[in-house]
């Protein structure tokens, strides 16, 4: 019966680390792909570096949960005092890291609601301002109309010849 290509490769796999020149080898030539396949990161955009960077803390923290379960020794009891001390600064700064997180987030929140007041002060600003400026075209049309009639009535006044005619 032929072999699967996942068995196939498992016995190629067992070959090579059977010969140690041959491993070694292998080794090199996957790291020299590797190296001329990846960019340093000064090399990325904004968007890939902050991929990368979580990437890499993501593989940090598997890194130490792995750690964790597989010490499996017992400790001491200088150790355990010792690991209570660390994980207590672990616990403190993890405690400062999130009232950190939530300083910037009230931060943003605050800058998004100033930008917000601004803007309706400025609309307010400019509605109030536009109101002033018809209230002012309205007051000197009122003005000029009451020029007008004055001045109509003055002439009427004067070309009134009996004070009856004047009375009214």
């Amino acid at each position: 019966m032929a072999l699967s290509a996942a068995e196939r490769a498992k016995r190629h796999r067992e070959k090579l680390k059977n010969d140690p020149q041959k491993f070694e080898e292998h080794k090199k030539k996957h790291a020299a792909v590797v190296k001329a396949s990846s960019k340093k990161i000064t090399e990325l955009s904004e968007d890939q570096k902050e991929k990368q960077r979580k990437k890499w803390r993501d593989q940090k923290k598997r890194q130490k949960q792995n750690k964790k379960i597989n010490e499996v020794s017992v400790p001491s009891a200088s150790t355990q005092t010792v690991s209570k001390k660390v994980h207590k600064k672990k616990d403190k700064s993890i405690k400062y890291a999130k009232k950190y997180k939530a300083a910037l987030k009230r931060i943003q929140t605050l800058k998004k609601s100033l930008e917000t007041t601004k803007k309706n002060l400025y609309r307010l600003k400019v509605r109030t301002n536009k109101k002033i400026r018809d209230l002012e075209t309205s007051i000197l049309k009122m003005k000029t109309r009451e020029e007008v009639l004055e001045s109509t009535i003055k002439k009427t006044y004067k070309n009134c010849q009996t004070q009856k005619e004047k009375e009214y």
